[in-house]
């Protein structure tokens, strides 16, 4: 291979983040020709990316020695000194170069950048006013108390009242990046860094900044200078180790981690990337025991037990992982990655119920901005329902197909859940399916409506009783409304209007609202109703009995076969007369449901024997909704 065919490659692996590549590369061109000017450059860019400001400023200035016509070298070489906290000198190499002729937009951006990082050290004795100690504390007072809003107000005044002093700068950085405002941080973090050019702990905020702006190179960067000026600042080394494993530099990753651990040998997160990284190694003996010494310091840290479990899994130490797994949740048992990796345990023993149960909680835990941890949790559920012969598995794979629009496999999934078992939801969610499908006939579909009402519903008729409502004529007669969607939902624009035209001297109006979570649509229909039940918590019979106990004439589902319907209540006959509106537009299959609210468009004459209530049809429009007051 030619020398220029190494270069290309060299350069082609540094731009793609093969660091290790990359320096074979350039030093194989420099084997061939100690003198190449290209090579010394990318070698010398490449070694203080990786925050070697020695070594990589010694190969900058080779080539620019080599070859002082390329501007591009004067530039790096400045820029080096720059990150090496050499801002003078910077300055000196840049002004040199441009009495050389480089006159680039580049360097004169680099000069007034330089210019302005020195000028205001020059001249701080002309603005000499700092932060009084009473300022000073109110600041760290409420940063280390998670005031960030006040903290945030206060480092703003001192950046208005000293604005050439880095404390206001540095701490309006911190606490804007403690909120995620990352950008923002990073401009505040720079101008403190423009003051005072060393600050460790500065440089190190503004690296975590970078890293969750995906600016890894510079993030490196960042924690590697601020090593530099605080030798024995264990956080610097702890980022430094942290970054180079995720970007695949174990070697770096490991001296890093050894480095923090010298200065502090209780310094448990470093104890954390190491073990990470042996487990990577697949020295799996050295990972257990570098996890087992960070316990002895921390012995209640989820963390710890968490990453020993699947150090443990991968080593096929099975029962010590589940363990181990269990341990970490028991610490920290809302976690959504801990609660995922119990699963992970699970799964391998073949416990796939309790495997399943711990990637469900963990989907439902996890915040829904979080999109890549709730795809891979999702994936590692289904990869469980696959293999499992559960009847809850299989309704849950059934609903993923539905959600697919595979409604033969979905269907399929439902029937064979429900020749093992017949609970009431996995019932609806078939006869949902079935609703949709293209290939059925009316009275195809119908007969499994008929199968839900004869294996779920009858065997409950004989729970029925006589019913003593009140039969004097000249009183309010109790309406009930049974609905999991008395919140934000399609629902609104149809029942809203119908709950507030009620009229009440006629009318006594209960709702039970099957609800998980309220919102403030959920606070406009409690102002429509005489009274409000929450059914969340109370099983069939309990919710059938409340529902008697409240003496309701007549009761009304308003959901069907939808989600988080409780038809199976009225299996129960808890009312003298019940009626099927809204929810659902089709029978509930229920013989114990009188009618079906509708009108002669919806139920042409004739269809009544595609439902098992009595089709009501009434002369207006049986579906009126009132529009939203955006539309149109």
């Amino acid at each position: 291979m030619t020398t220029q065919a190494l270069l290309e490659a060299a350069i082609a692996a540094h731009t793609a983040g093969h660091w290790e590549v990359a320096t074979a590369g350039y030093q194989a061109v420099l084997n061939a020709d100690p003198n190449h000017a290209a090579a010394h450059h990318g070698l010398g860019v490449l070694i203080i990316e990786r925050g070697q400001f020695d070594l990589g400023l010694t190969h900058l200035q080779q080539a620019l020695e080599i070859a002082p016509d390329v501007g591009l070298y004067w530039q790096a070489f400045a820029e080096g000194l720059l990150l090496d906290g050499r801002a003078a000198d910077a300055l000196t190499v840049i002004e040199q170069a441009q009495a050389n002729g480089l006159e680039t937009i580049a360097a004169a951006e680099l000069k007034a950048r330089l210019v302005q990082m020195i000028t205001p050290s020059l001249y701080a004795s002309i603005d000499a006013q700092e932060p009084t100690v009473t300022e000073i504390d109110a600041l760290f007072t409420r940063f280390e108390q998670g005031q960030n809003e006040a903290a945030q107000q206060l480092a703003q005044t001192l950046t208005e009242r000293y604005p050439n002093h880095p404390l206001g700068w540095k701490m309006l950085g911190t606490v804007l990046a403690q909120c995620q405002r990352n950008q923002e941080a990073v401009t505040a973090l720079e101008k403190a860094l423009q003051l005072k050019s060393d600050d460790a702990e500065c440089l190190n905020t503004l690296g975590v900044a970078f890293e969750d702006l995906a600016q890894l190179d510079k993030a490196l960067i960042c924690y590697a200078f601020a090593a530099k000026c605080a030798p024995h600042f264990v956080a610097a080394f702890y980022n430094l180790a942290k970054l180079s494993r995720s970007l695949g530099q174990a070697d770096d990753a490991k001296l890093y981690c050894q480095r923090a651990l010298a200065i502090d040998a209780k310094h448990v997160k470093s104890y954390l990337v190491l073990g990470a990284i042996l487990r990577d190694e697949q020295k799996f003996e050295k990972a257990i025991d570098c996890y087992q010494q960070a316990l002895t310091l921390q012995p209640n840290n989820a963390e710890i037990f968490s990453s020993l479990g699947n150090t443990q899994l991968a080593f096929s130490q099975l029962n010590s992982a589940l363990i181990s797994q269990q341990r970490a949740v028991q610490i920290q048992p809302d976690h959504p990655e801990i609660l995922s990796n119990l699963g992970n345990a699970f799964q391998r023993l073949g416990r796939l119920d309790e495997s399943a149960a711990m990637y469900k909680k963990a989907l439902d835990l996890c915040s829904s901005n979080r999109q890549t941890e709730r795809k891979q949790i999702a994936s590692q559920l289904l990869t469980v329902i696959l293999q499992s012969n559960d009847p809850e598995m299989l309704a849950i794979r059934g609903n993923t197909n539905r959600a697919f629009n595979r409604l033969d496999d979905a269907i399929s999934d439902y029937k064979q859940a429900l020749a093992i078992n017949a609970p009431r939801k996995i019932y609806s969610s078939l006869l949902f399916s079935l609703n949709y499908h293209p290939d059925q006939s009316a009275e195809e579909i119908f007969s499994v409506y008929q199968e839900f009402n004869q294996r779920v519903a009858e065997p409950l008729h004989c729970n029925w009783q006589l019913h003593t409502n009140d039969r004097a004529l000249k009183r309010q007669l109790k309406i009930g409304y049974v609905s999991p969607d008395f919140r934000a939902h399609s629902t609104l624009y149809f029942l809203e209007p119908l709950l507030a035209q009620h009229d009440k001297t006629q009318f006594e109006v209960t709702a039970y609202a099957e609800l998980t979570n309220e919102d403030v649509i959920t606070e406009r229909y409690r102002q429509y109703v005489d009274h409000w039940v929450s059914t969340r918590n109370l099983t069939d019979a309990e919710l059938a009995a409340r529902i008697r106990a409240d003496q309701i004439d007549i009761l009304v589902d308003l959901a069907g076969h939808t989600s988080n319907n409780r038809l199976s209540v009225f299996a129960y006959r808890p009312a003298p007369i019940a009626v099927s509106w809204l929810g659902y537009a089709y029978t509930t299959g229920l013989t114990a449901i009188d009618y079906f609210l509708t009108d002669e468009i919806m139920t042409p004459a004739g269809s009544e024997y595609l439902f098992s209530e009595m089709p009501w049809r009434i002369a207006t429009p049986a579906y009126v909704y009132r529009p939203n007051c955006g539309m149109g």
